[in-house]
C-alpha cells in the first residue's frame, strides 16, 4: 500500500536537514502524536494503533542504533527509549549504504526529501 496517500506532501517534500531542524528527541508517544499530526484523516493514528507492535518494534532497534560520530571508529549506544537526531541520521546513512553500498555525504543526506530518506529506509528493511 501506498503510504504516501496519508502522510500530508508539506511533511514528505521537506528536506532531512530541515526535519531534522524541528527534531531533538522523543519517545514513543511523541512519535505517535509525530506521525498523527502529519498525515491527513487521522489515517496515522489509526494505522500506527493497527500496526503497533511492528512500529513499536521498528522503533525500539531505532532506539539504541549504533552512531558514529565525527571519529568512525567509535560509536556510542545510547538505548534510553527516545530516537534522537543523531540516530535518525545514522539510520539514513546505514540504509544508504545497504542500498547503494557507498556512503552518502553530508550535503546529499542534508538535502534529501523526507520522502526520499523513507523509501531509502523502507528497501533497507526489505533486503
Amino acid at each position: 500500500m501506498d503510504y504516501t496517500l496519508f502522510i500530508k506532501n508539506k511533511f514528505l517534500n521537506q528536506s532531512v536537514n530541515n526535519f531534522a531542524q524541528s527534531f531533538d528527541k522523543v519517545d514513543y508517544n511523541g512519535f505517535e502524536k509525530m506521525v498523527s499530526k502529519n498525515t491527513v484523516l487521522g489515517m496515522g493514528k489509526v494505522a500506527v494503533k493497527v500496526c503497533r507492535n511492528s512500529v513499536k518494534s521498528v522503533f525500539d532497534s531505532v532506539d539504541g542504533i549504533p552512531v558514529h560520530l565525527k571519529n568512525e571508529t567509535n560509536s556510542v549506544v545510547r538505548k534510553d527509549g527516545y530516537v534522537d537526531r543523531d540516530e535518525m541520521y545514522q539510520l539514513i546513512k546505514d540504509s544508504y549504504e545497504t542500498v547503494y553500498g557507498k556512503k552518502i555525504s553530508k550535503d546529499e543526506l542534508s538535502k534529501m526529501s523526507v520522502r526520499e530518506a523513507i523509501d531509502l529506509v523502507m528497501k533497507s528493511y526489505n533486503k
